[in-house]
């Protein structure tokens, strides 16, 4: 029998588990929509390795409606078109642009548009991968639903109570497809009578379930079978913030019929269910929502019971009255929705790209020759796997493994002879090592700043202009945030965050504004690492040379009146650790008359132990690779939470079209992962003393092979240490600064020239001969350079750099003690001191001065100590050792304190989490036990955020 209960646009599915409708949030944003709806998820960017794999298609597709009396009415055709920016040469996780244009725009948009509950979006594109190909040769797989991949259950299946004749039951292609029959109440569904679930044949219900198939020829039916069928071992393990988020998409269409969104395919590493690789072939499937379309013509069923008026209407909504954010996302209809992706008539619209990945790296297949190990950048993470994949292959080599690990404290350990070589970018200071140590380039990159923005009319953008100053106003936390911080006297009359900042609208005129007091906090902060790091040092080295920064930091408001943080005025730079100085904590009234930190909610955690507002809001990570994680999450740094103030320090992403987020990470990072990044200021002849409404007068380069070339170019070696550096003074009054990149860095590998075991020496030897020569070809294979590393060669006019690291190896196989030889390029003009500050002396504005981490800031050496063998031995630790302290200086007191005053012990054991491999590589600390996270996972995000919450 059928009954209708409630109206087509009330009458709704249940769901297979609980579901939490959308916080305030969404209703809060939905009044700020301009009145076309226009967003966008993402932002598509130049494929920066293979543009001969773009792929581009377009279809006719659209709506057409059965009648009772056999005429069609059509309700819908758009030419859809495809574009892919690259489809071969892929690895695991690697971000691929996806553009389109010609779909129905989207409403009732989800803000994660990789959750489940983005599904209910209407006219998306759903954008999934799949096991298989569209017309596949012997052997291979035919792409279908099952063999797609959804995280959740409820995106594969649906639930309707209220009717037997739900909109997929209705489906014109579905019923065409089944010899004119309509799918059955209970498609898919093994057992109507179970006790695994409630579904009852004699009352108004009717589900639809699509199972899994693996790639090994398991079925998983956990979403059909409701309490008894199993789940895929990577199903509701994926999503963040336990791991990486869904790849599955329902991307938004502007108002004009285009999209873009950056889709991250997964290889068998990070899905083995799904398990695509080199030889097992898979697919980008894009299913453009247009509507459902319907049959009306059906004879009634065996029972007597048929379609009415109600379930023909709801198969042909083709609009609802829902705001263009969900605010009540199950207000929608399915038959506009993308969540019947599935059902034949949005099926058959699909379009199909292949999609064709490298080999794994391969499996150490000579550990017999032992094993050498390097310590060091992040900067190597993308480099690192290929090279190692390479030496691990080849028996004329040894193996060779890179461990990410903060480079001040490599070069401590490096210095008192506990490991053998260390991947830096500064050199060792002057005196520490007990070795003549050489400093061998082998890798051009650098650090950038990388995006999450959108535009005013909602649409996201592909970069903006940063120049120092508002860098350093992000760091410094001199935005008051929202009413919370706007208390904070050391900020006192500045703008609420960077959008609303006048320097930043005039640089980059028509992006989104954040309203204070909306819950995006992130606008007023830059996504930075707590740890010592040679990326932190150079970003405040760049800040340092550039005068109007200077100046701002030292006390000179900027043109429109705003100050830095008084915490931080006057600060001496660069460090290689950022200090957390502001310490407001905003106070609330109590009943009696008395106050409390943060609430006077008793069961708040902030109630008892108070922390600093803004570290809440910026909560520093502790490796890069974690805020590449949370920028591609869209969320923000910060995951503190208490009760009675569940959301005072995190800030949930505001979804496409609302979005801002800025974060340092790595070249390399943003380009396997397709992130958008900013243009820094590289020189300028404006005015330093004068408002201004746009960019005349100043250069901007981003982080591109021909930036970083023009920068690397322009480096000098240093006689005495060895290093290759950017002289950023001179870099911002020379002709080539012009075109060059401010964030570039060499990362070099430093090696002893005496007192390695003859084997270990070797095998350096060979890997600094490699890097300088077979390993600076450009590709993503094994030994190759991928993206976001320039190639260190002549015909860059990077040879003097390949030169020097081959002398190097010649001195490192000898192992006679020799030093670092001359410079083979010209001297390097001498970098000025920071500009005079009135709270400064000259002695500790000097860069010598902060050179050094924090007094007390010392290193307890857990590492192998140099070995022969080819597995590395450990040694008890030392007390720690502290770095020495800066000069006295007449600092203001919270500087003063935070770089004189005893700091907690950071060990390497402690500050480095283990490196995620990709492909078989674990780069762990060889003496922890650690386990790696396999499969190319980013982070370990689970205990990252329970060591937040822990402090």
């Amino acid at each position: 029998m059928t009954s209708h209960a409630a109206s087509p646009s009330l009458r709704r599915r249940s769901r297979w588990r609980a579901f939490t409708l959308v916080t305030s949030l969404g209703a809060v944003v939905s009044g700020l929509l301009l009145p076309n709806g226009s967003f966008g998820p993402h932002v598509a960017r130049a494929d920066p390795t293979n543009a001969s794999s773009a792929f581009t298609k377009t279809e006719t597709i659209g709506r057409t409606i059965l009648k009772a009396d056999g005429t069609q009415t059509t309700q819908d055709t758009r030419s859809f078109t495809l574009n892919v920016d690259r489809t071969t040469g892929l690895r695991n996780l690697d971000g691929i642009n996806v553009t389109w244009s010609g779909a129905h725009p989207s409403t009732n948009i989800y803000p994660d548009f990789n959750k489940d509950q983005g599904r209910f979006e209407q006219y998306p594109v759903v954008l999934l991968e799949c096991r298989g190909v569209d017309t596949p040769a012997a052997g291979q797989t035919q792409v279908s639903p099952s063999t797609c991949w959804t995280d959740d259950a409820d995106e594969r299946s649906a639930l309707e109570v209220g009717t037997d004749f739900p909109e997929w039951r209705l489906d014109r292609a579905a019923i065409a497809a089944d010899g004119g029959e309509r799918p059955s109440q209970f498609t898919g569904i093994p057992s109507v009578s179970s006790t695994c679930h409630v579904f009852d044949p004699t009352e108004s219900q009717a589900a639809y379930g699509i199972p899994i198939d693996a790639a090994d020829g398991t079925t998983y039916d956990g979403a059909v079978t409701i309490g008894c069928g199993t789940l895929a071992p990577e199903e509701l393990q994926l999503g963040y913030p336990q791991g990486d988020p869904d790849n599955l998409t329902w991307g938004t269409t502007q108002a004009d019929g285009t999209g873009s969104s950056v889709f991250r395919v997964w290889s068998k590493d990070t899905n083995a269910t799904l398990g695509c690789s080199d030889s097992v072939p898979c697919s980008l499937v894009a299913v453009p929502i247009e509507g459902m379309s319907c049959d009306e013509s059906m004879a009634p069923e065996t029972d007597g019971t048929a379609p009415d008026a109600a379930d023909i209407s709801a198969c042909e909504t083709s609009t609802d009255s829902v705001d263009v954010y969900n605010s009540n996302p199950l207000a929608g209809s399915p038959a506009i929705d993308g969540e019947l992706w599935w059902s034949p008539s949005n099926w058959n619209n699909r379009v199909v790209v292949p999609l064709t990945f490298n080999a794994a790296l391969a499996t150490c297949t000579n550990s017999a020759n032992g094993t050498v190990y390097a310590y060091g950048s992040e900067l190597m993470d993308q480099v690192a796997p290929q090279w190692s994949a390479e030496f691990c292959t080849d028996s004329s080599y040894t193996p060779f493994d890179a461990v990410s690990a903060p480079e001040p404290q490599a070069a401590t350990q490096l210095a008192s002879g506990q490991i053998e070589a260390a991947l830096l970018t500064n050199p060792l200071p002057a005196g520490t090592a007990s070795e003549p140590i050489v400093m061998a380039p082998v890798a051009i990159t650098g650090w950038t700043i990388a995006l999450d923005i959108d535009t005013a009319d909602h649409k996201p953008v592909p970069t903006v202009k940063l120049d120092a100053r508002l860098l350093a106003k992000l760091l410094t936390w001199s935005y008051y945030d929202d009413e919370t911080g706007k208390g904070d006297p050391a900020i006192a009359g500045n703008p609420a965050n960077i959008t609303v900042d006048p320097e930043f609208v005039a640089l980059n005129p028509g992006l989104y504004v954040v309203p204070p007091g909306l819950g995006n906090r992130v606008a007023a902060t830059l996504l930075t690492l707590s740890t010592q790091s040679d990326v932190i040092y150079a970003l405040t080295s760049y800040i340092n040379a550039d005068p109007e920064a200077r100046a701002w930091l030292n006390g000179t408001p900027d043109p429109w009146g705003m100050t830095v943080n008084s915490n931080y005025k006057g600060m001496p730079l660069p460090v290689n650790i950022w200090p957390l100085l502001d310490s407001y904590i905003p106070f609330v009234a109590d009943a009696d008359g008395t106050s409390s930190p943060y609430t006077n909610d008793p069961s708040s955690c902030l109630f008892y132990a108070p922390t600093p507002y803004q570290q809440l809001v910026a909560d520093p990570e502790t490796r890069l690779t974690l805020i590449t994680q949370n920028m591609l999450a869209h969320q923000p740094n910060s995951h503190f939470q208490c009760a009675g103030h569940d959301s005072l320090g995190i800030d949930p992403a505001l979804g496409p079209g609302y979005e801002f987020m800025v974060g340092t990470i790595t070249a390399a990072d943003a380009a396997r992962y397709g992130l958008a990044v900013a243009q820094l200021e590289a020189q300028s002849t404006a005015s330093t003393t004068t408002q201004f409404t746009d960019s005349t007068g100043r250069t901007f380069v981003g982080p591109t092979d021909a930036g970083m070339q023009a920068a690397a170019s322009t480096m000098t070696k240093d006689a005495t240490s060895g290093a290759w550096t950017l002289d950023y003074s001179a870099l911002r009054n020379s002709a080539s600064g012009a075109s060059a990149y401010p964030g570039t860095m060499v990362v070099s590998l430093a090696v002893p020239t005496s007192g390695l075991p003859s084997a270990d020496a070797q095998a350096y030897s060979k890997i600094l001969n490699y890097a300088a020569g077979n390993g600076q070809v450009p590709g993503t294979g094994n030994g190759e350079l991928p993206p976001g590393y320039v190639p260190m060669t002549s015909a860059n006019g990077l040879g003097a750099m390949a030169a020097d690291t081959m002398q190097d190896a010649t001195a490192v196989a000898a192992q006679l003690g020799a030093s670092p030889s001359p410079s083979p390029s010209p001297s390097p003009s001498p970098s000025p001191s920071p500009l005079p500050s009135p709270s400064l002396s000259a002695t500790a504005s000097s860069s010598a001065a902060s050179t050094t981490p924090p007094a007390g800031v010392g290193v307890a050496p857990v590492a192998p100590v140099r070995q022969t063998g080819s597995t590395p031995t450990t040694q008890t630790s030392p007390s720690p050792t502290s770095a020495p302290a800066p000069p006295a200086t007449s600092t203001p007191n919270a500087v003063s304190s935070a770089l004189s005053s005893p700091a907690p012990v950071v060990s390497l054991a402690a500050a480095v989490t283990p490196k995620s491999p990709v492909g078989r590589l674990g780069f762990l600390l060889p003496m922890l036990l650690l386990v790696s996270a396999g499969g190319g996972t980013l982070a370990l995000i689970v205990e990252t955020v329970a060591a937040k919450v822990a402090r």
